[in-house]
């Protein structure tokens, strides 16, 4: 039953946040901040995707930002995402509240 609550926990978060890969430039863990970035581009997807145990590629870019108001200051997650390949990873639209998810048309805008 433990190992049932533990497998559940891995999913859970693995399917939230990072997957089970997360891959940087090199030295971005000694300094990591946005500068040491890499370009996302179509052809490291395709290097990538190689081993055929790689079932899907969601690339993201996470930074924080301080958020701020005339009366106070929070830190906050700033998280850019391909919409249509964040479903596969973590579902976002499931999770709304409310409003909408992106669709075709917000790419346009």
């Amino acid at each position: 039953m433990q190992n049932g609550s533990y497998d559940n926990i891995i999913q859970n978060t693995v399917g939230s946040f990072t997957g089970y890969v997360q891959i940087h430039q090199k030295g971005y863990w000694n300094e990591q901040n946005i500068d040491n970035s890499f370009e996302w581009s179509k052809q490291l997807q395709q290097q990538i995707r190689q081993p055929e145990a790689v079932t899907e590629v969601v690339p993201r870019l996470e930074s924080y930002a301080l958020l701020a108001s005339t009366q106070k200051s929070k830190a906050g997650l700033v998280l850019a995402i391909d919409p249509a390949k964040e479903q596969a990873l973590s579902a976002p639209q499931k999770k709304l509240v409310q409003g909408n998810y992106f669709d075709k048309k917000d790419e346009e805008r």
